[in-house]
């Protein structure tokens, strides 16, 4: 979310207060149901030095932003960005590790969440990041789009599937970025149904959905900006032009691809085992945060 937790929601009616409640349990990073976000100091993989730099830059660009009070009563966005980190993490909506991140790497490099998948065949672990938003207002989708241009790199990453000297492993990775959410009236539905989150829970096919459509987006992006780069070079393979461009380049062309298969599979399989009524058919099909972040 950028640190900055998207636009604050109006009360709702007195009658309907009550609701939210269902909510209470997440306001918090680290209390109640909501899982914690990481510290930056309890990382060993960075020098004091810069650390200290980190702080205070994360302090300086915090000062620049008017942060949404939270709501104590009613909807509120930090519970609904608590929510979905601590309930796809618990849940494995993803199918692989997602894990909070530190509050720097939310506010420096927007994202919420690191999802992980194990290295298979003797490759790399698959890195996606996620900016969780509950924002329904379309400049700010928007604006948010824009970082779907290239990747993000996040400087606090404890590994969930990859150890170093008996631990897991600290580094910093660069990698693809979705943007995830849903509007309040899906919240809204969530809250007065007050039934249990569970693996095969309505949001796991949303959040699969719109990563699977924006992934496709990204790597189409990429193809044809890698198409130009072979006409320019006088009509050479894409292999041969994958090998003339930057590493980075190169890396991230990969990376969507193995992207596209893994969230690709889990979509398949989400599919076929989450099960949507009538009523939240109709509910996710009015949401417009959904319907642009999935392409529909």
């Amino acid at each position: 979310m950028d640190g900055r937790r998207g636009e604050a929601f109006g009360a709702d009616r007195e009658g309907q207060k009550s609701v939210w409640s269902f909510f209470d349990a997440y306001k918090h990073s680290g209390q109640g149901r909501a899982v914690a976000r990481p510290d930056s100091h309890s990382f060993r993989h960075v020098t004091g030095e810069s650390r200290h730099r980190d702080d205070a830059f994360l302090s300086g660009k915090m000062a620049k932003h008017d942060l949404v009070e939270q709501n104590a009563e009613g909807p509120d966005a930090f519970a609904f960005e608590n929510f979905l980190t601590t309930e796809a993490s618990k849940n494995h909506w993803f199918g692989g590790e997602l894990s909070p991140t530190t509050e720097y790497d939310d506010w420096v490099s927007g994202a919420d969440a690191i999802v992980e998948w194990p290295a298979a065949d003797g490759g790399s672990p698959l890195r996606l990041a996620v900016d969780f938003t509950s924002t329904a207002k379309f400049e700010t989708i928007y604006k948010k789009t824009d970082k779907l241009e290239g990747n993000v790199t996040v400087k606090y990453l404890r590994s969930g599937v990859e150890t170093e000297e008996g631990r897991p492993k600290e580094l910093r990775s660069s990698m693809p970025i979705v943007l995830l959410g849903v509007d309040k009236d899906v919240f809204r539905e969530i809250a007065e149904r007050g039934e249990p989150i569970g693996p095969n829970h309505p949001f796991r096919l949303l959040l699969l959905e719109q990563a699977s459509a924006q992934i496709d987006y990204q790597l189409d992006a990429l193809r044809e900006t890698l198409a130009q780069t072979r006409m320019a070079k006088q009509g050479k393979s894409l292999e041969q032009v994958l090998g003339l461009v930057k590493a980075k380049t190169r890396e991230r062309f990969r990376d969507l691809e193995r992207l596209k298969v893994r969230v690709g599979e889990e979509l398949s399989e989400a599919r076929s085992s989450v099960v949507l009524d009538e009523r939240w058919e109709r509910v996710i099909n009015a949401s417009k945060t959904h319907s642009i972040f999935s392409g529909r």
